[in-house]
């Protein structure tokens, strides 16, 4: 399965699990943080892929409207040391599919 159809069926299991719940996605960590940013009276859970974390993490971690970030990986070995500094983050990875959603489900 390649990356693109992989986070396609990613969504659709996001949307299924979480129906009512609106789910937005950004290709880009500053379009994200433009759209949270300008949305500062909503609350947000945010999903950011391993790639694109530390970037956008940086930028929106003390907003008072992100409530939780989790970090989405493909990888049982990865884990950065810059994340220690943020309390918000809940690293994540793909094998873990149902702690996932549990984890999500506690945040909301």
């Amino acid at each position: 399965m390649d990356v693109d159809e992989e986070n396609r069926k990613t969504h659709q299991e996001l949307r299924q699990c979480f129906e009512g719940i609106q789910i937005l996605v950004f290709q880009k960590s500053s379009d994200c943080e433009e759209y949270v940013r300008r949305n500062s009276e909503k609350s947000f859970l945010i999903i950011v892929s391993r790639q694109l974390a530390q970037g956008l993490i940086d930028n929106i971690h003390n907003l008072e409207n992100v409530k939780s970030i989790y970090i989405y990986c493909r990888s049982q070995n990865w884990k950065e040391a810059w994340m220690q500094d943020f309390h918000r983050v809940t690293y994540m990875i793909h094998i873990q599919w149902s702690y996932f959603k549990s984890g999500i489900l506690y945040s909301l």
